[in-house]
């Protein structure tokens, strides 16, 4: 694959990787910031990692990972799903769907993918950032070892509600590798997604396509978790369904949310126009079965030079107080006018 092909994502990581961390040290780095980091054991494992505001709680663990499992408002409810039946598990060489918030390797395989994050990660709380660092993915005995070492580097507002989640990939192999990022985060049940559609405009004036949305051959379209709206993509989690489905879109308008009861997630991206995407060229992608939504977004397809890194950042925001939003009409006043006035 050629170097121009590659030229664009490339630069745009660079500079995006050298905003993100100006953009860390600026909001906590400074004398009086109010962001606290603590040691806490939390659902079994013993050595995690609390960060808060007072506002807002984030919890990652330091056994396995990198993962953030708990995000909330300080004293009320998880918004990630942690599954009951892997809490405080570590070790082993298969992979062990945890829960909470990860960093993956796009296209999804079965060997590269699902390289296991059992194993302790390396912690750094200076200038009150978090920086979650993985053991290099290169073990003789796991099938599938990638040369790959992921990061998460984790800033959170000294005020308010928002974080800063940076990913990172470094390439430590002796050869090119080609990849996207993807981060994916396990949301509770109960909740619905909501995806913006691109603005409207007219025909005739309007002639080529503005974005893609993939399907999988396991998804359902007809499901009546969906609702394919004109301003909204709406995927409302059922407890009683009994198959998984799934979509993926070129997300142009840059964020997404989702809602659980008057709580709303919101994830903000970049979209990166002319640049390949995987999965037929999706930049956000859901994943949903009777227990979850994933809430994932992916960077560009980018290849890697031996000792070079990938960045993609994500910033989230909770909101609270929020309405029903049982149409499109009431989306645009509980959601979309929180989303876009917060940015």
């Amino acid at each position: 694959m050629s170097a121009q092909k590659h030229a664009l994502p490339q630069v745009k990581y660079i500079i995006g990787f050298l905003v993100s961390m100006a953009m860390l040290l600026s909001v906590s780095s400074y004398p009086g910031a109010e962001v606290t980091i603590d040691k806490v054991e939390f659902a079994g494992w013993s050595n995690c990692y609390k960060m808060s505001n007072g506002t807002i709680d984030l919890i990652a663990v330091a056994d396995v990972g990198p993962r953030i499992l708990w995000f909330g408002f300080t004293g009320g409810e998880n918004e990630f799903h942690v599954s009951d039946s892997t809490k405080g598990k570590t070790g082993g060489l298969s992979w062990v769907a945890y829960g909470g918030h990860r960093l993956w390797v796009a296209p999804e395989s079965r060997l590269r993918t699902y390289f296991p994050d059992n194993f302790p990660v390396s912690v750094d709380t200076r200038h009150n950032i978090l920086h979650l660092t993985a053991p290099v993915e290169s073990r003789p005995d796991v099938d599938g070892s990638t040369g790959v070492q992921k990061e998460m580097v984790v800033a959170m507002d000294d005020t308010g509600s928002s974080v800063t989640v940076t990913h990172r990939i470094t390439n430590q192999n002796v050869w090119d590798i080609e990849l996207a990022l993807w981060a994916l985060t396990f949301m509770k049940a109960g909740g619905k997604l909501i995806v913006p559609n691109p603005s409207y405009g007219p025909h005739p004036e309007n002639l080529l396509p503005v974005r893609t949305i993939s399907v999988w051959k396991y998804t359902e379209m007809g499901d009546s978790q969906f609702d394919w709206g004109n301003r909204y993509i709406v995927l409302s989690q059922d407890r009683t369904r009994t198959r998984p489905n799934k979509f993926g879109v070129a997300n142009i308008e840059g964020w997404a949310a989702y809602q659980n009861g008057d709580r709303l997630f919101v994830k903000y991206h970049e979209h990166i126009d002319g640049a390949t995407y995987p999965d037929l060229g999706c930049s956000l992608e859901a994943f949903t079965n009777n227990e979850i939504v994933e809430f994932e977004t992916l960077g560009p397809m980018i290849e890697l030079a031996p000792g070079e890194t990938g960045v993609h950042v994500e910033r989230w925001k909770l909101f609270d107080g929020v309405g029903e939003t049982d149409d499109e009409e009431s989306i645009n006043r509980e959601v979309k006018a929180r989303v876009l006035g917060a940015e």
